[in-house]
């Protein structure tokens, strides 16, 4: 039990609170002031497109409201950064529609944040919008590549612009080879928003480039449109024709290459840069010209460094799919790297783009091979070409059958058929189809780039010929592969 004199005291506290709370309401009332309800809290929204083309504007937008009621009339300021950056740098004030809804237009050259803020009034709580983000769309575009279709061993240059925000930043030339991007030479783009690329052609394969830039959290990476480039490539040197400096011939297979080098020497490589014959010479200024008179004479500013010492009225040099660098006179050798001048050699299928390329190769469609008709035929040629290779009766028996049903005929051994290209296998159409005709058609595959496929072939008509499809013609896209025995040309 408390004492009487603290029970005395807390009467007298809870008098005093209660004459406290009596005075209050009788001020209020007194004033004209009302008791405060609950706090209404203002809500601000903020919306912003995920991306646009840097140097263009972005509209940000968003709505102002308080509960139910959209807030009119009202300044909202709107702030923003560069992404991956803490200071915010611009701000604009937009003003509230009727609706509560307020919009502004910023111009975005890189990944840019955003937030807008209500400062608040008297009667309405401020707001601070959520952080958005709109990325800038960076851009680079090729706009020459020159030359248009190079040889081996030429510079080939690339030209193009960068929006303003790579002015400065290194973008880098890529290469496609078999579904793989690869660098192959890097740039930096100049004050004034331009680039220049330069690659030396080094195989007979076309060029698919690309240009394309790196990332960070302000710049987001960009690609241009993808350029693809045939390069030039021959296998002869006709009379009175010169080859210079860094110059090539390369052979209709893609496996050999005949490089006059800068140093002076001639050489002859393999796909793997193995040498397999060199002239062995050196100079300043070097080149190979077959003369007029059958000699092919290598010289320099000093003078004649070494010729092959042979005569003919229509002598022209050929790049062998054999790896043989020959000098033919109206089709019998002269010199040949393998050789010299001691001993003549055949020419290799195929330099040329008519029916001598296929004769060369021995073949002669007088003969039946695989029991096919004889003639200008096609199965009959691909016949002649699988038994040099080994393969000295047809696989799935005979009769061979028309080109259009070896598809069918290569399923049912269990050989395999497919939509990949590789070299020394077989192409073939069905009938009625973009390469096919009315019986269907078969032929060689000599050579085999990322771009396309090199045949050689035969047919009724007899042109017999090598000719380039690309991958993505109707003429690939139709065709199939029967791979009897891929084992390179023969």
């Amino acid at each position: 039990m408390r004492p009487a004199g603290s029970r005395a005291r807390a009467r007298s506290f809870r008098s005093l609170m209660t004459v406290l709370a009596l005075s209050l309401a009788v001020l209020v009332s007194g004033t004209g002031l009302a008791a405060a309800g609950p706090v209404i809290a203002t809500v601000l929204t903020i919306k912003a497109p995920a991306s646009v083309a840097a140097g263009k504007s972005a509209k940000i937008s968003g709505t102002l409201s308080t509960g139910a009621s959209k807030l009119a009339a009202a300044p909202v300021a709107l702030r923003w950064r560069t992404v991956g950056t803490s200071t915010w740098k611009g701000s604009a004030v937009a003003t509230t529609s009727s609706k509560g809804v307020w919009s502004a237009k910023v111009p975005v050259t890189v990944n840019t944040e955003f937030q807008a803020q209500f400062a608040g009034t008297a009667a309405t709580p401020a707001s601070t919008s959520a952080v958005v983000t709109t990325s800038a769309v960076q851009s680079i575009k090729v706009t020459t590549v020159s030359p248009i279709r190079p040889a081996i061993g030429q510079v080939l240059t690339v030209t193009g612009t960068a929006s303003a925000a790579l002015r400065g930043r290194t973008v880098s030339l890529q290469r496609s080879r078999f579904g793989t991007w690869t660098t192959v030479a890097k740039s930096a783009v100049s004050a004034e928003g331009t680039y220049t690329a330069k690659i030396r052609v080094a195989d007979a394969s076309a060029y698919v480039l690309r240009v394309r830039s790196g990332a960070t959290k302000s710049i987001s990476r960009a690609t241009s449109v993808t350029r693809t480039v045939y390069v030039a490539v021959t296998a002869t040197l006709g009379t009175g024709k010169k080859l210079a400096g860094r110059r090539v011939l390369t052979s209709p297979n893609g496996l050999y290459n005949a490089t006059m080098q800068r140093d002076g020497n001639l050489s002859v490589k393999n796909s793997t840069g193995a040498t397999l014959w060199s002239s062995g010479t050196a100079g300043k200024g070097a080149a190979l010209t077959m003369g007029v008179d059958g000699n092919l004479v290598l010289a320099a500013k000093a003078g004649e460094l070494w010729s092959t010492k042979t005569a003919g009225s229509a002598a022209v040099l050929v790049m062998q799919n054999d790896g043989n660098l020959v000098v033919f006179n109206r089709g019998k050798s002269l010199w040949s790297s393998t050789k010299g001048t001691t001993a003549r050699v055949r020419p290799a299928a195929c330099w040329s783009l008519t029916f001598d390329c296929i004769s060369f190769s021995s073949y002669k469609p007088s003969i039946s091979y695989w029991a096919m008709y004889a003639g200008h035929n096609c199965t009959n040629y691909v016949a002649y070409r699988m038994i040099s290779k080994g393969v000295t009766k047809s696989p799935w028996g005979l009769p061979g059958g028309s080109a259009w049903q070896w598809r069918a005929n290569a399923k049912k051994v269990k050989i395999k058929v497919d939509t990949n290209p590789t070299v020394g296998s077989v192409i073939q159409w069905n009938r009625n189809t973009n390469g096919g005709g009315r019986s269907g058609h078969v032929a060689y595959v000599e050579r085999v780039t990322d771009t396309s496929i090199l045949i050689s072939e035969d047919s009724w008509s007899g042109n017999s010929a090598v000719r380039t499809i690309r991958r993505d013609s109707a003429t690939f896209a139709s065709a199939r592969f029967i791979h009897i025995k891929d084992s390179g040309s023969a």
